[in-house]
């Protein structure tokens, strides 16, 4: 059986017409008569009940209807990835990330990626500046923590990785008795957090759950961006919440204790457009999404 003949069985089990779905399918009713007959005899049962007035599924066609589109889906994953394995040159694939979204999970995965598909060059970009549309559809493939929510249609989502979050604080204070460290700890603090205009970003929403854990008894201040956040936190004058990946060996005198209050952290999301047209998307998304390569989501970053 082909997925080409599962696909005719879709569009019958659709359409509940031969006429309908042979002229969908551009073959003719005995054609697609045929193979129907020939994916029964192969299965050993029924997957139609046909009367002069209409016809239905029967209780093996609709089992058969729920898992033949994932079946299909799943084929042409695998087609795409055979593909570009055996490819000398699968072309450029442009990869552009945020700087908070560059933690351990997120460098393993396209160190994994590139030695699986030699055949793919990768290019690589960090972004400095606020994330646009343009930006995104200028690259293939745009890995952020934050999620855009004014954007355009086409431009679709899903979920990499997860980053554990950290609280940056002055070496030699309280909080440097544990690595590890509840939102609550923090209450009486003064709390920089980086880009918190922007509310749906990882940074404003850990935020909101540092207020909600400390009952509002935390002093949050804005400040631009991640490296005004660890300056001010450097100078001994508060505690900021960040991945690990962003406190470089600058800064000495910071200390770092993991967040272990749930749901506190950094998710990785890719942004892409529509992959039919580059089966290396397709691969990309598909692998980091299925997480082969990525790290456990409760360890990741740390």
């Amino acid at each position: 059986m082909t997925t080409n003949r599962l696909q005719e069985f879709l569009v019958l089990a659709d359409t509940r017409s031969y006429s309908l779905a042979a002229k969908k399918l551009y073959i003719t009713q005995s054609v697609l008569s045929r193979h129907i007959l020939e994916m029964e005899e192969e299965l050993g049962f029924k997957l139609f009940v046909r009367s002069t007035r209409a016809m239905c599924l029967t209780e093996a066609g609709k089992q058969l209807s729920l898992d033949a589109a994932r079946l299909i889906q799943k084929c042409a994953k695998l087609e795409s990835r055979i593909k570009i394995g055996g490819q000398t040159d699968g072309g450029t694939l442009k990869i552009a990330c945020t700087r908070s979204s560059l933690g351990r999970g997120t460098l393993d995965f396209i160190h994994r990626f590139s030695a699986r598909y030699r055949g793919i060059a990768l290019s690589l970009s960090v972004a400095r500046g606020p994330v646009t549309s343009r930006e995104i559809l200028e690259n293939d493939v745009f890995l952020s923590p934050c999620a855009y929510t004014q954007l355009l249609d086409k431009i679709k989502c899903s979920a990499a990785f997860r980053q554990a979050a950290f609280v940056a604080f002055p070496a030699g204070r309280r909080l440097q008795k544990s690595p590890f460290v509840e939102l609550k700890e923090l209450e009486k603090e003064n709390l920089f957090v980086p880009f918190d205009d922007e509310f749906w970003g990882p940074y404003a929403q850990n935020r909101i759950l540092a207020e909600k854990h400390t009952n509002g008894r935390i002093n949050v201040i804005p400040v631009p961006n991640v490296d005004s956040a660890l300056l001010m936190v450097s100078l001994g004058n508060g505690v900021t919440i960040v991945p690990k990946s962003v406190v470089s060996g600058e800064y000495r005198n910071i200390a770092l204790s993991q967040v272990t209050t749930v749901p506190c952290a950094f998710d990785v999301n890719m942004y892409y457009c529509d992959p039919a047209d580059n089966p290396s998307v397709r691969v990309f998304v598909d692998e980091a999404a299925n997480g082969e390569g990525a790290p456990n989501p409760g360890t990741a970053g740390v």
